[in-house]
């Protein structure tokens, strides 16, 4: 370095002890080429332009070193509002038969959206409605059956129309003339069955009754007259002791007492018989009417577990026929509207439409890959460009990170992605002076800022970066 520098001293010295002598053109021309190249002066614009480019890079590389510019996260995705999509769906299979929404169209909350065909529901309703009636009606049949068959009935049961609209009893429809007649008949024939069932019986222990109030005369005839004989036998036994009367007439009167004792025996066991016999009588016919209302309240308890049973598939049916229905979960837009067309047929949870709740405030979901989620934060500002209107001539929406998923996403071809929702600053963007509105689904592309880096290391980065790998390669 010192020789360097004293090259230079005396090269100036040298230029200083003796000057250049400045030469005219002409003069030039004449010297020899060698010395005419030695003695022309160098050109001044080339000299200046050097100076400009030395000049021009050192600024360049001041202003790279000096300057930073923003590190960014490039992610695409689409408009979703924060709250859920309501996802319409059907419950049940079935024909479509009318659709009442066009794609975009405003409804409200139970509005009527789409009609299945609901011809076999409402036939299984009327189905369930008939049987229905049907028990009912036997029920009121029996209950009045019940009420009249007592154990000494005396009067048939009333007309079971009248009696069932006087007692106001409830019934699930209206039933026909020829419902109520069948009833009727079904009525008077049990009834008539019990009645003659019990008439017989009850002859029987009439009759029993009569002999045993028969036997019981006779009985008390003997226990009177038993006494007299006895009486007649001693009298005549104490004259046969004195010899006043011969003993053939004291053996007539001991026969007489005999007899008399002996009947009264024979007497009392028939009746004893008699009232066995009525007691038996009394006990079938207990048993009878216990029998025919114990079948009759099997039956009526078995119509009861029916309509019970029926109501709640009745419940179940029009339930049923209701879903055939499919209307609005709430106020809101209707948007990917899936049915084609009226006689589609549609399967359950099949996603008919989606309905964007009113009101519901539009945010940006975007998915970003796995390298670049660790210096995405939240609170971060993001750029958001609408795919729908291109930011070179509408510009772009600002945002702001409001969350960052921790689970992430199979993807088909990018694999596992992470999703991160912003916040938009505004929910519509400004087309020829109108405010045109966001919708659900418009794909949208974020540069979420991350950060901020010189410039000169942007420029520098593949070459820093072609290095390093270089170095590691075998």
């Amino acid at each position: 370095m010192g020789r360097i520098l004293t090259l230079i001293r005396d090269s100036l010295h040298h230029e200083k002890k003796h000057p250049r002598v400045r030469r005219k053109k002409d003069e030039l021309e004449f010297l020899p080429a060698a010395v005419e190249i030695l003695e022309s002066p160098p050109s001044p614009f080339a000299h200046v332009l050097m100076l400009l480019i030395c000049a021009l890079l050192t600024f360049v590389l001041l202003w790279s070193w000096f300057s930073f510019i923003d590190t960014e996260v490039i992610a695409s995705g689409r408009i979703i509002p924060v709250g859920k999509v309501k996802e319409v769906q059907s419950l049940i299979a079935g024909r479509v038969d009318t659709i009442y929404v066009t794609e975009g169209e405003h409804v409200h909350k139970n509005q009527l959206l789409i009609k299945l065909n609901p011809t076999e529901p409402e036939a299984d309703i009327r189905q369930i409605e008939a049987m229905l009636l049907q028990n009912q009606l036997n029920v009121r049949r029996l209950q009045l059956l019940l009420e009249s068959a007592t154990e000494t009935p005396t009067a048939p049961p009333s007309n079971l129309q009248q009696w069932v609209t006087q007692a106001k009893l409830p019934l699930s429809g209206k039933p026909s003339p020829d419902q109520w007649f069948r009833q009727q008949q079904l009525l008077d024939y049990d009834y008539q069955h019990y009645q003659s069932s019990n008439q017989s019986i009850v002859q029987q222990i009439d009759q029993r009754r009569a002999k045993v109030m028969a036997i019981q005369a006779e009985i008390d005839r003997l226990q009177i007259l038993n006494p007299l004989h006895l009486e007649n036998e001693k009298a005549t036994r104490q004259l046969l002791d004195k010899g006043l009367v011969s003993r053939l007439e004291w053996l007539a009167t001991r026969e007489k007492q005999l007899d008399t004792s002996q009947q009264l025996q024979v007497q009392q066991s028939r009746q004893n018989e008699a009232k066995a016999e009525l007691a038996a009588l009394v006990s079938e016919k207990e048993s009878r009417q216990k029998a025919f209302r114990h079948e009759r309240m099997e039956k009526l308890n078995e119509f009861s577990d029916k309509i019970t049973e029926l109501q709640n598939s009745i419940i179940k049916a029009r339930e049923h026929n209701q879903n055939c229905y499919i209307r609005a979960p709430e106020d809101g837009t209707v948007q990917q509207l899936s049915v084609l067309g009226d006689g589609s047929v549609i399967q359950p949870a099949a996603t008919l439409m989606s309905l964007v709740p009113d009101n519901a405030e539009l945010q940006a979901e975007v998915m970003v890959e796995n390298k670049d989620i660790g210096f995405v934060k939240v609170g971060m500002v993001a750029d958001i460009k609408i795919e729908t209107f291109p930011y070179t001539f509408f510009g772009y929406l600002q945002g702001v990170v409001e969350l960052v998923s921790k689970d992430a996403r199979k993807q088909d071809e990018q694999g596992f992605m992470y999703p991160v929702y912003i916040r938009l600053n505004q929910q519509s963007v400004n087309v020829n002076g109108q405010n045109e509105p966001l919708h659900v689904d418009m794909m949208v592309s974020a540069e979420v800022k991350t950060g901020k880096r010189r410039l000169l290391a942007f420029f520098l980065e593949p070459f820093l970066r072609y290095r390093d790998e270089a170095l590691n390669v075998r």
